[in-house]
């Protein structure tokens, strides 16, 4: 009821301000696009913003908001937030660079990718760990079309 009477409201009062940079604020971390630099730059912004007493709209940062609705959403909006911040947790934390482990490389002696380790190997290629440790010590092809090769 209260957001309604300051949504139709066209007062450009103390509140009216702070309740726009509010929902400017609610449809960046809807989207997810606050884990981007200029996300984060933007609820910074806002922030600095908010603890000073605007009484002229025009002091929000329009530019940047527009330039953030431009960007794909990292969210998927017919997910709960909730999910949303686990999928992009877990995705962030798993797909690090990988300074250990097995490098794998194809036919030609292409790097291709770094794996965790041989556990993480074997489950990648969906096949027994010991399988994985032979074909590193032996230096064979490995499935028939890569080369195994340990990070140490």
């Amino acid at each position: 009821m209260i957001f309604y009477s300051l949504r139709g409201s066209r007062e450009a009062g103390t509140k009216y301000i702070n309740f726009i940079a509010f929902m400017m604020a609610l449809e960046i971390i809807i989207k997810g696009l606050y884990h981007t630099d200029k996300g984060h730059n933007f609820m910074l912004k806002l922030d600095e913003l908010s603890n000073s007493n605007l009484t002229d709209i025009n002091h929000l940062p329009w530019n940047m908001y527009s330039e953030l609705l431009k960007m794909d959403p990292i969210y998927d909006l017919n997910m709960p937030h909730r999910m949303n911040c686990q999928n992009y947790a877990m995705s962030t934390r798993y797909n690090k660079p990988v300074k250990t482990g097995v490098f794998i490389f194809d036919l030609n002696n292409n790097y291709i990718m770094t794996v965790g380790g041989q556990a993480k190997t074997a489950k990648y290629f969906n096949v027994k760990t010991s399988e994985v440790v032979r074909h590193i010590r032996n230096k064979t092809i490995f499935l028939n079309k890569y080369y195994l090769k340990p990070t140490k």
